[in-house]
């Protein structure tokens, strides 16, 4: 009893201290990394997965939203290339291509899983996290530096792995499964490095 008493004050007291305001805002997932900061700019945070609304804007059909508009044209864009490919594809948030990007020619893209034929007994990547799908993968470290930011095709990728046999101008998609890794093969595609996330 007394233990939970304790821990309620003690969060109690860290709300207060942080001047946390939860009446006008609220969290939404989100896949990727959303970097939350606060009015006066200190206080950055990683917060992956989360982003919290505190704008509300009136939607193309009166009703007001919270803080994220649908933008149209990334949904027929996902469609367009789901039905060029076959393959389901995220939405990509329109706010990322707004930070620049710089076309760094045309690489060899390869897919690679986290099986023990792609990558041993270690199932972590060179930064240390785990691998995620349409998010992580491997470039030559003199090429794209470990955390950069590149788009091949409509998804922004995050270079967190190196691999032996990634040497120049070869992009090693992650992928879910072996079958999938396989499946996507061998081709080649421009790719963009984003500047400024």
């Amino acid at each position: 009893m007394f233990r939970r008493i304790f821990l309620s004050v003690l969060v109690f007291m860290a709300v207060l201290l942080l001047k946390v305001d939860f009446f006008d805002s609220y969290a939404l997932p989100l896949k990727g990394d959303i970097e939350v900061q606060a009015e006066d700019g200190s206080n950055t945070v990683e917060a992956p997965g989360i982003i919290v609304i505190q704008d509300t804007i009136s939607g193309e059909d009166g009703l007001e939203t919270e803080g994220l508009q649908d933008n149209k044209d990334d949904r027929i864009n996902k469609a367009a290339q789901e039905k060029q490919t076959g393959k389901d594809v995220p939405l990509q948030d329109s706010s990322q291509g707004a930070a620049g990007e710089e076309s760094c020619g045309m690489f060899e893209i390869t897919g690679y899983c986290s099986c023990e034929l792609c990558t041993g007994e270690n199932h972590f990547t060179k930064s240390g996290t785990a691998p995620r799908p349409d998010y992580t993968v491997a470039a030559d470290p003199d090429v794209f530096p470990l955390g950069s930011r590149i788009r091949i095709g409509e998804i922004i990728y995050l270079v967190e792995d190196t691999g032996a046999s990634i040497k120049g101008n070869v992009v090693d998609i992650y992928y879910e499964t072996h079958e999938e890794a396989v499946a996507n093969g061998r081709y080649e595609a421009e790719v963009f490095l984003i500047k400024g996330m």
